[in-house]
């Protein structure tokens, strides 16, 4: 039981000055203004559970400036804060969500929340996600920054070297981008859980790769791999095509694109 809980206010009192004294630090405003609020001052709660944020943007803390603010009529405030008091896990969770639904700026927006409250937590997927999520929007370096911090995390997740090569190579860095693919694929051919499907998008990246690079005999290949994988991937049949025509195997090219228009007759507008 606290000095506060016994009545004690002035010792109460004492203890946090002398807390101030030795060490002003996030425990110290946090504690100083949930005591405060709980008192009725909350002027000096909500000066308090400010500076406590400035110091760390704890969920905690801004859950009790809400509070605080609720109480004296600031409701735009207190949502606002209360937003901010959702945990990374909410946020993540939220991003995720927006992410599948193509609100790649919400996602993002949701990415930031999550890796600012919980800078310190935030794992691989949350920075592979963003990474993704920026890629999207064009922000290719962004996109890289992110999935590289992610490999960093995590060595062994193969999504974060998709993403980084997939941005390498819409940025026009094939060497990079033809390396990270390689990464993915291997990353990925070894987890079982990685259905067909994408691996056959693995083999079809990095054949696009290859091929940007002149080895159109090993993007044939890659491409090949892919439809094994997956026969009905019609990107595979159509890069397969262009680059057998890019070796004069024109009747080669012929019936990988018309096969590539049949499953996905928006291919014949390209």
């Amino acid at each position: 039981m606290t000095k506060r809980d016994k009545g004690d206010n002035e010792g109460a009192d004492a203890d946090y000055a002398k807390a101030f004294e030795l060490r002003p630090d996030f425990t110290a405003y946090f504690l100083r203004g949930t005591e405060r609020r709980k008192k009725g001052d909350l002027d000096g709660a909500i000066a308090d559970l400010t500076k406590a944020i400035e110091i760390k943007p704890d969920s905690y803390a801004y859950r009790a400036r809400s509070l605080a603010k609720r109480a004296k009529g600031d409701l735009d405030g207190a949502d606002a804060d209360y937003r901010m008091s959702q945990g990374p896990a909410d946020y993540v969770k939220s991003g995720n969500a927006k992410m599948a639904k193509g609100d790649m700026d919400g996602a993002i927006a949701d990415y930031n929340k999550a890796i600012e409250l919980k800078p310190d937590l935030a794992d691989a997927h949350v920075y592979a996600n963003r990474g993704a999520a920026k890629g999207a929007t064009g922000d290719l370096e962004g996109a890289i920054a992110d999935s590289t911090k992610a490999i960093e995390l995590d060595g062994s997740l193969a999504v974060a070297y998709d993403v980084r090569g997939t941005a390498k190579q819409e940025r026009g860095d094939t060497d990079g981008a033809l390396l990270d693919f390689t990464l993915d694929f291997i990353l990925a051919k070894g987890d079982k859980s990685v259905i067909s499907v994408r691996l056959a998008v693995n083999y079809t990246r990095r054949g696009s790769a290859r091929a940007a690079k002149g080895d159109l005999d090993g993007a044939i290949a890659d491409f090949t791999a892919a439809i094994q994988r997956y026969p009905d991937y019609a990107d595979a049949y159509y890069n397969r095509g262009n680059a057998k025509r890019a070796k004069g195997d024109v009747d080669g090219a012929n019936v990988d694109v018309a096969k590539a228009v049949q499953l996905k007759p928006g291919l014949a507008r390209q």
